[in-house]
């Protein structure tokens, strides 16, 4: 977790994420700005390795456009919805490729937070019983 785009961006010079969630309005650096310098930094390390980013903001159709000139892969509106935030993470990290070359499931988001979900909701019932 950033609290700025400056720190999102010293975060991602020392960790590689498999997928940021960016707001499109944070302090000192802008989530445009931010991804911008991202994809920049991408591209000088030539090394093929993209990180999926995903914006987010309370504006709607303006916030999609501004996250797609950005650079950024996709978008999704404020308040999140979790579902379509779930399908979303899916989308773009729930595959990878096997030396193969074919598509196989690395592990099943959606699946994997819902089976959490429920052991929570279980304990939660156990303990008040």
């Amino acid at each position: 977790v950033a609290g700025s785009g400056r720190e999102a961006l010293e975060n991602f010079a020392r960790i590689r994420y498999d997928l940021c969630l960016m707001d499109l309005f944070m302090p000192v650096m802008d989530g445009e700005a931010t991804t911008r310098a991202i994809r920049e930094i991408e591209a000088e390390e030539g090394n093929n390795i993209h990180l999926p980013i995903i914006g987010s903001s309370t504006s709607n159709a303006s916030g999609r456009d501004l996250c797609m000139q950005s650079g950024m892969d996709d978008y999704m509106p404020k308040p999140v919805v979790r579902k379509k935030l779930l399908e979303t993470v899916e989308k773009w990290i729930g595959h990878e490729e096997d030396v193969s070359g074919t598509e196989t499931p690395s592990w099943n988001i959606t699946d994997r937070l819902v089976s959490r979900r429920q052991q929570d909701t279980s304990k939660s019932s156990d303990q008040t019983e």
